[in-house]
């Protein structure tokens, strides 16, 4: 038996909880939430049996609802186990069967339902939020999952245009889930690309917001930041020449009150240099406050993190 969690828990300030998503892989699959609070041991939220389980690297939470979004990149959890290849070359791309958003009610972890759109591919969920009797889903939408053979290095070292596969874009798309109808309409959110999403968490995660920032790629790979305002579907973005950002995080002034009211820190890979530093930027307006150079540099990451000092 195995467990695979996301990359990606949610802290909810307001109820005391961390929540994150556990695919259970068996004969009997199932996925799995579960939540743990100062006060208790970790126990399971909401549970959901399948045969073939998606590729899960996120979630959306709203304040009522947790949001499963199932991919078609899934695999057979008996053939995994028995094949001798890597985790993820075990999955298949089926967009025959399209994408299902499962809804689970916090409250109880009961199904609330499962409503099916076109083919789509996500690993990051921005944001999500209840509206006007609809179930608002933000993400980060590649038409399909040819993103993941990409990344492989063998692919990355390889300099464009000779790569066998270039890195596909992701863009900002909303899906707004009619939760009595059942149906399941979308945009996208500018005319843009972003991945790597990240929003003012602590006050707007679960609420309706305004801003996202992440990165997006050029030619060869990451190297801009990206701000996008979802409500007038604009984008701005910073770039330097031969830089590489890391995913921008945002650190709110404290007291401000406005959403993007602070600075985005991003640690930057400067390619000829050969160097990293970190870059601060005015999160309204994406000018350069600061940088502070390092003197060697920095192995790319993904992911980064801001906390405050205790």
């Amino acid at each position: 038996m195995l467990h695979h969690s996301t990359a990606h828990p949610h802290l909810d300030g307001a109820r005391g909880e961390a929540i994150n998503h556990v695919v259970r892989f068996s004969a009997r699959s199932q996925y799995r939430f579960f939540v743990q609070d100062a006060e208790a041991p970790p126990r399971i939220l909401a549970r959901h049996a399948t045969s073939r389980p998606a590729y899960v690297h996120s979630f959306g939470l709203s304040e009522r609802y947790l949001i499963l979004a199932e991919c078609p990149l899934v695999v057979n959890p008996t053939a995994m186990l028995l094949s001798g290849r890597p985790f993820i070359e075990n999955y298949r791309w089926e967009p025959d069967r399209g994408t299902r958003l499962l809804v689970f009610e916090r409250d109880g972890g009961q199904l609330r339902g499962a409503y099916d759109t076109e083919a789509f591919f996500t690993f990051h969920h921005i944001n999500s939020f209840e509206r006007d009797g609809e179930l608002v889903v933000d993400l980060c939408a590649y038409e399909d999952a040819s993103i993941v053979d990409a990344l492989y290095l063998d692919n990355l070292r390889t300099e464009p245009p000779a790569r066998s596969m270039p890195v596909p874009p992701a863009r900002p798309r909303r899906l707004r889930i009619d939760l009595e109808g059942g149906g399941v309409g979308g945009e996208d959110l500018a005319d843009a690309e972003l991945e790597l999403p990240r929003i003012a968490y602590r006050t707007h995660n679960t609420r309706p917001y305004r801003y996202v920032y992440g990165n997006a790629a050029g030619d060869d790979w990451v190297d801009r930041v990206v701000k996008v305002d979802v409500e007038r579907g604009e984008a701005t973005s910073w770039r330097q020449e031969g830089c590489y950002p890391g995913e921008p995080v945002l650190v709110s002034r404290p007291g401000g009150s406005a959403e993007d009211d602070g600075v985005l820190l991003s640690v930057v890979l400067d390619g000829a240099r050969g160097t990293s530093f970190l870059l601060a930027l005015d999160a309204a307006t994406l000018d350069e406050v600061a940088r502070a150079d390092v003197p060697h540099h920095i192995p790319f990451s993904f992911h980064g993190q801001f906390y405050r000092d205790p």
